[in-house]
């Protein structure tokens, strides 16, 4: 079974170096190419590549820069593998991941979708395993980490949007969890390496403008609407919580509005302190703890009552 890793990069030479193809250098398994999708780079990242390709397997591609849901649909498009992994520039995948993933599918023969556990590295070194578990459809992201047949794409149309320019991990997630058959692995093999003051990856292409982050939120719940509505009064609760977190900055009265709606709908301690933090002012406590949440939704339910 040949795998492709694919790595969207943007300006993450530095990352890509110390990083993500160093630990595919490390792969037990090394049967497998690198579909590297440069998003418009202006920094080494052309250098880095060009000395790793002397001992990877390093497809190249630059392009317009145009987004991380246009680099991944590109590379699976190019992928020759029989599997695609994902891994962000800035993450790692554990020495046993790539065959760790072939074995699990050999194993599932059913399975089109894999999403393994992950550790959670911060900026002084200190780790934390995530377990990989079921969760809701409505709470699942999917970006760097998972691993999928590269036939499901085709047959099952399920490509990132690419007129998403944000929040696209979880519309991608969406379709997956409805149209796939998901294998859950309990193996600790991509690591993501956390940064506190930063969003990344799926989120790290967040505009710095916060109306165009809630622009690019309405877009993305429009279009999502009635997902949400078909699983009830927890789910739009949730998509009101997050709403709210995203406006606080701006508009703290129309944010704590959002926050009455979501305890309105699921009467849990949860959001009722995201309501009493908001109408106290402590916009800071709940919007760092909201950081922590984005990322650690996309796979895992680990938000409880």
């Amino acid at each position: 079974m040949y795998a492709s890793v694919i790595v969207p990069a943007y300006n993450r030479a530095g990352a890509l170096k110390e990083k993500s193809l160093p630990c595919l250098l490390a792969q037990s398994d090394r049967d497998f190419e690198v579909i590297l999708v440069d998003d418009g780079s202006t920094d080494k990242t052309a250098e880095v590549i060009k000395e790793f390709s002397k001992n990877l397997n390093i497809r190249y591609f630059f392009q317009k820069n145009s987004g991380v849901s246009v680099a991944r649909n590109f590379g699976v498009r190019e992928a020759k593998g029989d599997i695609v992994i994902f891994l962000d520039s800035d993450d790692e995948l554990e020495p046993q991941c790539v065959q760790e993933i072939k074995k699990c599918f050999l194993e599932n023969k059913t399975a089109e979708v894999i999403i393994p556990g992950f550790i959670l590295k911060d900026e002084q070194g200190r780790k934390s395993y995530m377990r990989s578990v079921k969760r809701p459809a409505w709470m699942t992201g999917l970006g760097g980490g998972i691993a999928l047949r590269r036939s499901v794409f085709a047959d099952k149309n399920i490509f990132y949007d690419e007129g998403l320019r944000n929040f696209e991990d979880s519309d991608f997630g969406f379709r997956v969890v409805s149209r796939c058959e998901l294998f859950f692995l309990d193996l600790p093999l991509y690591i993501y390496n956390f940064r506190s003051n930063i969003y990344r990856d799926a989120d790290k292409n967040l505009s710095s403008d916060p109306s165009q982050l809630i622009n690019n939120f309405k877009k993305f719940k429009e279009k999502n609407l009635d997902f949400y509505q078909s699983f009830g009064p927890e789910a739009m609760s949730y998509l009101f919580l997050w709403e709210g977190t995203l406006i606080a900055d701006s508009d703290a009265r129309v944010a704590r509005n959002f926050f009455w709606q979501s305890f309105k709908l699921d009467k849990n301690l949860r959001n009722f302190s995201y309501f009493l933090l908001s109408a106290s002012g402590s916009t800071i406590i709940y919007r760092s703890l909201h950081r922590l949440l984005i990322f650690l939704r996309r796979y895992y339910k680990i938000i409880t009552n």
